[in-house]
């Protein structure tokens, strides 16, 4: 198991949060990589949810707790907001939308199970995909067919094979009827489900459903209890959902060995995401060089950051902009399957995109950001000496040597540069730094 230094720490801020201050990266520096995980996964529930009139309103309410709560527990409500992707233009209630944030929370690394469970009959889920108009008398396929591809087992396994047929969409629909919308939460409607005992779905065969039903018949259960035939056959829920959460936190391509570490933790865990978070952030692989910079940081990951690493503060007004002109809009995701992620982040509209924030952020002047550019000088001796303490708050960033020596060059012009706690110096020039420090492609990628 690791022993974490600056860079590894820094990379688990990255990864299981949203970026760390240089204060609480030290605090990591020594321990190994298992206490540092169980450190972001020791915190206390919240089921408390986003609050706003308006989607712009909910999204600032949510980047504030983003960037003050529980790192770990705002990065997986994150996570299950693009797994379980609902958007308002469709649901068209924010009120929906913040009660659905808030069950991700309250599930943030819990039971996975339950928290399907209470997705299935959640009031945007069921506006969002149907399922209030999934009723006896007309079947609607829509949400069966997301619980499977999407959300619990994948359209195929590790080996290849089809995890479920058209007839199973089917059969899950019926046994899904029923559940309607009551206020701001969901109902089971018996009279509206389909209570005959003939559904057949994945091999099982009789009054199935999830409400009142023998847990032989309950079609949760039987989701869960599909193995993947990739050997040793596993619970294809539990590896599905395993590659899903590595690829999100990294590595972006995890080995069969990572994930089936993971698989092993959840089901001996009863479906906990808990044990599947520790087992990513203790491994070895977590931490090699090549998947410390192997994903492209989404939107909300790029904006965040270096509000953290800066301890700068905002106004919170135009940050739900931002994020919408680099492609992700809070509560808006594009589709059912959520942000595609990689490199579909980057186009050069969105690159622009984060240009205009790192410059808007490095200025720091105005009421939209400020921090206090002599955090960058603190120690510093000379201009080199600056441009790595920027790189180090940022990152630890290590791009090539050409590329500090330009950096220092622009600190340098005109030469001679004047003292680095020279108020113009501050103002102009390492302000600049760190707008050009956030522009490299460097800092794209975590």
């Amino acid at each position: 198991m690791a022993i974490l230094d600056y860079e590894k720490a820094a990379h688990l801020y990255r990864r299981a949060g949203f970026g760390g201050t240089e204060a609480e990266i030290n605090a990591l520096v020594g321990m190994d990589a298992g206490a540092a995980a169980d450190r972001f996964l020791s915190f206390k529930t919240s089921k408390s949810s986003t609050q706003g009139r308006d989607a712009e309103s909910a999204a600032r309410t949510w980047l504030k707790r983003m960037l003050k709560k529980p790192p770990l527990q705002e990065k997986m409500t994150f996570f299950w907001h693009g797994h379980f992707a609902n958007s308002i233009e469709k649901v068209d209630d924010i009120k929906l939308m913040n009660v659905q944030n808030g069950l991700f929370r309250l599930f943030a690394t819990g039971n996975f199970k339950a928290l399907v469970r209470a997705v299935t009959k959640d009031p945007a889920m069921l506006i969002f995909l149907d399922g209030q108009e999934n009723e006896l008398t007309n079947p609607n396929e829509n949400y069966a067919r997301e619980l499977m591809e999407l959300f619990t087992l994948g359209i195929k396994d590790d080996a290849g094979a089809g995890n479920y047929t058209q007839s199973d969409v089917h059969q899950l629909a019926r046994a899904l009827t029923g559940y309607v919308i009551d206020g701001n939460k969901g109902a089971f409607d018996s009279s509206r489900h389909d209570d005959e005992a003939d559904k057949t779905f994945m091999g099982v065969t009789g009054n199935l459903g999830v409400e009142g039903v023998a847990s032989a018949d309950d079609v949760i259960e039987i989701i869960f209890g599909h193995l993947d035939t990739r050997a040793p056959a596993k619970p294809r829920v539990a590896r599905f959902l395993a590659r899903k959460l590595a690829r999100f936190f990294g590595p972006a391509e995890p080995s069969d060995a990572l994930v089936d570490t993971m698989a092993d933790a959840f089901t001996a865990s009863g479906w906990e995401v808990a044990p599947m978070l520790r087992a990513i952030f203790a491994a070895d692989e977590f931490y090699t060089a090549a998947n410390m910079a192997g994903t492209v940081k989404s939107p909300v990951e790029f904006v965040l950051q270096p509000l953290r690493m800066l301890q700068a503060k905002t106004n919170w007004r135009d940050l739900p902009f931002a994020l919408e002109s680099m492609g992700q809009t809070l509560f808006a995701p594009p589709n059912v399957a959520g942000w595609p992620g990689g490199l579909a982040w980057m186009s050069a509209g969105t690159l622009l995109a984060r240009y205009g924030y790192a410059r808007d952020l490095g200025a720091g002047r105005g009421r939209s950001f400020k921090f206090d550019p002599t955090l960058l000088v603190n120690g510093a001796s000379t201009t080199a000496d600056v441009v790595q303490r920027a790189l180090t708050l940022l990152g630890p960033l290590q791009p090539p040597a050409s590329v500090a020596n330009r950096l220092d060059a622009y600190l340098n012009d005109p030469a001679p540069p004047p003292a680095l706690d020279d108020f113009t110096f501050l103002d102009e020039k390492v302000r600049g730094l760190v707008a050009l420090v956030l522009e490299l492609p460097h800092f794209q990628v975590h």
